[in-house]
């Protein structure tokens, strides 16, 4: 076959997860059901919400009726006309008040619902900060894991570091012993020089780095890694 199709390539390698990882994993899958649960809880709340909001429109229509019904009287009242007053729109009002009443009674049920949706809201809120808890040490531990594979490096630069430091000790040393070892005039001439190089060696810096970097990809790290146990930290290493 000269080309491959993608069913011809074979499956990739399942990735291998420490205990620490399976660690992280296990609740980030707890999170995701629970989640879940979070929103279509939310979604029933935002339904009721929506059910409940009947209510102000008809009392808002109910008291449009009634200013209406008092400009006409009081315009009667102003107009001195021997002719009846005018009737209050009787069928309009009993009609209002049913579905209100009606409304009334839904919300009732409704609030009656809500209740207990936000308990359950409530028990899943808890849940769920308990796993973050969870996720979050068990993140910590994969990156003790991370910080493992970089000690073996930071050994080596310290015990580089203490070599020369030794070597560095060791020379200076002698040369104070030889200088001790001298008339005056020689050993102090030495002594004056170890001064100055002392003075160097307290003045010496080594270039600040700037760590603003590898602090990013760390807190990139911990956020992928909450999300996916997978996740490595190869862009720092």
């Amino acid at each position: 076959m000269l080309f491959k199709t993608k069913d011809s390539y074979p499956e990739p390698a399942p990735v291998e997860l420490s205990p620490n990882r399976r660690a992280v994993a296990e609740p980030i899958a707890e999170r995701e059901t629970l989640r879940a649960e979070r929103d279509r809880i939310a979604e029933r709340l935002n339904r009721l919400d929506r059910e409940a909001a009947v209510i102000p429109p008809l009392e808002a229509e109910l008291a449009a009726l009634n200013a209406d019904e008092a400009a006409a009287m009081t315009k009667w009242a102003e107009s001195g006309e021997d002719v009846p007053a005018p009737a209050p729109d009787v069928a309009k009002r009993a009609d209002i008040a049913k579905r209100l009443a009606a409304a009334r009674v839904a919300v009732a049920a409704i609030d009656s619902a809500t209740v207990g949706l936000r308990s359950q809201a409530d028990r899943v809120g808890v849940a769920l900060a308990e796993v973050e808890k969870r996720v979050e040490h068990a993140v910590a531990m994969v990156k003790i894991d991370e910080l493992r594979e970089v000690y073996p490096r930071l050994a080596e630069h310290v015990a580089a570091h203490q070599r020369i430091m030794g070597m560095f000790n060791v020379g200076r040393n002698g040369v104070i012993a030889a200088a001790n070892g001298l008339p005056d005039e020689f050993g102090r001439s030495i002594l004056i020089a170890l001064e100055h190089l002392d003075a160097e060696v307290r003045e010496a810096r080594a270039p600040e780095v700037d760590l603003e970097p590898v602090s990013a990809a760390w807190a990139r790290f911990s956020a992928a890694l909450a999300d996916d146990a997978t996740a490595t930290l190869e862009h720092i290493k």
